[in-house]
């Protein structure tokens, strides 16, 4: 089973980009996500059945919207 949330709870300090005022990370293009199918906030399980990697701009545009069928 893996939790989306594992990572940024156990690594929130030391994940987070230490910037200036007015600076902004702008993500690589390549960037992935790892998503839910059906979103936890519509009850999909985090299970790895439930898992899918996506480009970054795919993951949010899908928001949190079931796929068809589902």
């Amino acid at each position: 089973m893996w939790n989306s949330r594992s990572v940024s709870d156990a690594g929130r300090g030391s994940l987070r980009p230490l910037l200036g005022p007015g600076q902004i990370v702008t993500p690589p293009l390549n960037e992935t996500h790892v998503d839910h199918r059906i979103p936890s906030a519509k009850g999909g399980p985090s299970e790895v059945d439930n898992g899918q990697v996506l480009c970054r701009d795919c993951n949010l545009k899908k928001g949190d919207k079931v796929p068809p069928g589902k």
